[in-house]
């Protein structure tokens, strides 16, 4: 059972808390300290500081995070905020200290700019009686923090680029292949949502049907559209064994190209439409899975009633929909190829399937 906890990431910060409905009031009584009345002790900001340092550094020598990093860098270019790592660098990271991390408490966490989410067994005018007796006092402090406006959107590249990242004597390669993405409000999102699914939002998808099962190449391989405030970035992945990794490009690639350029057989489309239309309501099993989904649509001015028209969107989809979305939304020949792998045994290889323009990045300039 969870308590309270708390998470934050690009666009949002998030305070949730889960428990019996008979400890409901004093959950909540915490729950207001939390929000209300953190301390920031100088001790306590100076250890998750250092433990933020500590992951930091750390972070240099995993190639996942790396190829993420290089990923996120090459598709949004400076100063658009994706671009950046949502747990911040190390020279931003060292300035932090009570002071610091006060003001911005006061100046974004503030009660005009909160929505609170509520599912379980208990009335309105219950849970508007403890809100008003636990949260009734919430008034905002110090200088609002402006919310940002809306960043220049991410352009896709006039042809493929390769950023690679060197990995000494690793034993797999990372590969992330993509290029700026969708908004959630898009009309097409229903059809990119089992377009996906098909292509590598699955695990019969195509993409890991082909790299782990057929060609033995990896353990898994996806894709997928990162819903955010502002457009998030298209995807596909999968690490590799590092004798392979021209090979699994090329495979990839393949997929890539496969979706677009024929209609879906009517199998496998009806397969990708029952699993996203089966999805929607196994996500709303609990009642953390229902707040979840609250909050998450809200963020981009939905209700949960976007459920059912998604339902309704996904039944009605023909070959010719997920095709049209694949030739509009994804696009092989301007993308942004990072490999994150052994240099000295991958690279060579890898220019010679004529992708793009190679460019090697450094580890301490991606991951600073």
């Amino acid at each position: 059972m969870r308590l309270v906890s708390a998470s934050a990431d690009w666009d949002r910060f998030t305070v949730s808390l889960k428990v019996p409905v008979r400890t409901l009031p004093v959950a909540l009584s915490l729950m207001g300290d939390v929000v209300m009345r953190p301390t920031f002790r100088a001790e306590e900001v100076r250890r998750q500081r250092d433990l933020r340092l500590t992951a930091l550094l750390q972070a240099r020598d995993q190639p996942n995070t790396l190829a993420s990093l290089a990923f996120n860098q090459s598709v949004y270019p400076t100063p658009h905020p994706y671009a950046r790592s949502a747990t911040g660098d190390s020279v931003t990271v060292a300035a932090y200290d009570s002071a610091l991390v006060r003001r911005f408490y006061e100046g974004a966490l503030r009660p005009d700019r909160a929505s609170l989410f509520i599912v379980g067994d208990v009335s309105e005018a219950q849970i508007r009686t403890m809100l008003t007796e636990h949260f009734g006092s919430w008034r905002a402090t110090g200088t609002a923090i402006p919310l940002p406006g809306t960043p220049a959107p991410a352009v896709h590249p006039a042809t493929t680029r390769v950023w690679l990242v060197d990995k000494p004597e690793a034993a797999q390669s990372v590969i992330l292949i993509g290029w700026p993405g969708v908004e959630r409000i898009s009309p097409d999102y229903a059809a990119l949502q089992v377009m996906n699914t098909l292509l590598g939002g699955s695990f019969t998808s195509r993409l890991n049907m082909n790299l782990r099962e057929t060609k033995g190449y990896s353990y898994g391989a996806g894709s997928g559209f990162s819903w955010r405030v502002v457009p998030g970035p298209f995807s596909a992945s999968a690490s590799v064994r590092t004798n392979v990794t021209d090979s699994s490009l090329i495979e990839i690639f393949r997929e890539l190209r496969g979706v677009r350029d024929a209609a879906v057989p009517p199998e496998e489309l009806d397969r990708a439409k029952s699993f996203v239309e089966l999805g929607i309501p196994g996500s709303l099993e609990s009642t953390s899975q229902v707040a979840g989904q609250m909050a998450q649509l809200a963020t981009f001015g939905l209700t949960l009633d976007e459920l059912p028209r998604i339902t309704a969107r996904v039944r009605a989809m023909t070959a010719a929909d997920v095709q049209r979305v694949a030739r509009q939304y994804l696009t092989p020949d301007k993308a942004h190829v990072v490999v994150v792998g052994d240099l000295a045994k991958v690279r060579g290889p890898i220019e010679q399937l004529g992708l793009g323009t190679a460019t090697v990045l450094e580890v301490s300039k991606i991951a600073k």
